[in-house]
């Protein structure tokens, strides 16, 4: 069916997730499915969705990658109203919420492309946490290193392109549908990048 977007969470994944941290990918699948939903989509993939235990444990780097650097708070930062000519209303802003038992501070907003590019999830998580980066790097399916940003896809949402930036206390993750992942990441360490 045309329009149609397919979101899936794996039940092996929710058995090992708490339920904030359940709440918390549910909230984002369901936000990547308005995405896809918004007409910045491709067609849907027909490919059929991995397994928990298929996905690769360590990104492979590509000609792009470079050194780690130090790493920038997530505690300190903001998500802006507009970057490179994308752009959300009202701003973005921090919100008080627990990853399992950890405190956290969560920034999501969906900010729309210029003439027609698209749409695309951004979320801003400074946590106590700190194994939160990791089991978000563990949902991209073929994960690769693109600079400061590691690239996959998410196997619950068709067309789905996913970029995680760790930080020192948190991460910034940027998603989108029918894009590629060169200009995600490009996106993602220019937005990484402009934080203060």
């Amino acid at each position: 069916m045309a329009g149609a977007v397919r979101v899936r969470v794996p039940s092996g994944i929710l058995n090992h997730m708490s339920l904030a941290r359940r709440a918390l990918t549910v909230a984002l699948a369901g936000a990547c499915a308005l995405v896809a939903l918004s007409g910045c989509g491709g067609s849907t993939s027909t490919a059929p969705a991995s397994t928990p235990g298929s996905h690769a444990t360590t990104p492979t780097p590509d000609a792009s990658a470079s050194p780690s650097a130090s790493r920038k708070a997530a505690t300190t930062a903001t998500l802006p109203a507009s970057f490179e000519g994308w752009t959300t209303s009202p701003a973005p802003s921090a919100s008080a919420t627990q990853i399992d038992s950890a405190r956290a501070t969560l920034q999501t907003a969906i900010y729309q492309g210029p003439a027609g590019a698209g749409t695309r999830i951004i979320t801003l998580v400074s946590t106590e946490d700190r194994g939160y980066a990791a089991s978000q790097l563990r949902l991209l399916v073929g994960p690769t290193l693109h600079g400061l940003s590691t690239c996959g896809t998410l196997a619950q949402i068709d067309n789905s392109v996913s970029c995680v930036v760790e930080m020192d206390d948190g991460l910034l993750q940027v998603t989108g549908t029918g894009t590629d992942v060169a200009t995600l990441a490009a996106f993602a360490n220019d937005l990484y990048a402009s934080l203060g």
